[in-house]
């Protein structure tokens, strides 16, 4: 009798052992959806799951693509995901607080996840992402459940890319209007290159990602009513410049001319030197390993891995950046 009474209860305690972690685990994934909205109609309004995890609302990155219609590869095995949206490109990586947008590094105070075969964003990543680095404006309301997607009201000029050239340097300079030839403006004062574009708009922030390179030595970008200017001082004199558009990547050249013609010793030691930069290191990636959820290795004191392993890593970031200041330093968490 005492041993059916003590089974009984047994069952009795694993069932109700099976309840609460049913109700504290998956309870709080299936109990949330958020609408998709789009402010210009690019997509009807659209429902995808949402997780709320240490007080962060999730949202899966494949459900996203889906109901959206922007375009998505994800890499199950590096648990990473690269969302299209537009002539933006960003990639996310799960357990990572390091997120690329558009080609350019950048670090935020919140990381996603993976689960279920995806990548779960943060809602307030996504805000602060889009916020003045891009074109694009997510907002998300709190009460109505609501995530907005929409233009910034301040960008439409997003990306600006320097090329050299064997005669010269190429700027190309992405928006996501259509300008034409008129619209663009460029002169020579001081040693600067300017290039005004009518129109368009941007902020200072995106000559932080702009990497100067061949006779390019310094970029910025100033923000004026009804233009912007991108200032670009030059190394050298150029002969000749000459602006393009094409319509189809709303894409503005700037082309500069250094030289009427190549001689073939030039090209042998652009190619050289093309291939001492293939060669020179850089950037350093320091993965201090562990972090978040995961402690690693406790010691006997209770010291965790995670904790020893980051600050080594930062000293040693330290000591590359004063001993190598050319080197670009990048920690993964």
């Amino acid at each position: 009798m005492k041993r059916r009474l003590f089974s009984v209860i047994y069952f009795f305690s694993a069932v109700l052992s099976l309840f609460l972690f049913s109700a504290y685990h998956i309870a709080p994934d299936n109990a949330l959806k958020i609408i998709l909205h789009h402010e210009d109609g690019l997509f009807s309004d659209q429902m995808v799951d949402g997780m709320l995890q240490k007080g962060a609302l999730y949202i899966p990155l494949d459900q996203f693509s889906v109901k959206t219609g922007y375009g998505i590869y994800t890499n199950e095995q590096k648990q990473k995901c690269v969302l299209y949206l537009g002539v933006e490109k960003v990639t996310f990586t799960a357990d990572n607080y390091f997120v690329i947008l558009n080609d350019h590094i950048l670090q935020l105070p919140w990381y996603p996840i993976w689960k279920e075969g995806t990548v779960w964003v943060p809602v307030k990543l996504l805000e602060n992402l889009f916020d003045e680095n891009s074109a694009l404006r997510v907002l998300y309301d709190d009460k109505q459940k609501v995530l907005s997607i929409g233009k910034a009201e301040n960008v439409n000029i997003t990306q600006v890319t320097i090329t050299p050239k064997e005669n010269g340097t190429v700027i190309a300079v992405q928006s996501t209007e259509n300008f034409s030839e008129k619209d663009v403006f460029t002169k020579i004062t001081n040693g600067w290159l300017y290039v005004e574009i009518h129109g368009g708009k941007a902020t200072e922030k995106l000559a932080g990602r702009i990497k100067a390179q061949g006779i390019i030595s310094k970029v910025e970008v100033i923000p004026l009513q009804g233009v912007v200017s991108l200032a670009f001082k030059l190394r050298k004199q150029i002969i000749e410049r000459e602006v393009t558009i094409d319509p189809q990547t709303q894409k503005i050249f700037v082309s500069l001319r250094t030289k009427e013609k190549v001689d073939v010793e030039s090209l042998n030691e652009a190619e050289l030197e093309k291939q001492k930069r293939e060669w020179l290191i850089d950037t350093i990636v320091i993965d201090p390993g562990h972090g978040g959820k995961d402690p690693g290795a406790i010691g006997p004191g209770g010291i965790k891995e995670k904790d020893v392993v980051l600050g080594v890593g930062l000293k040693l970031g330290e000591i590359i950046k004063k001993n190598f200041p050319d080197i670009k330093v990048v920690f993964t968490r």
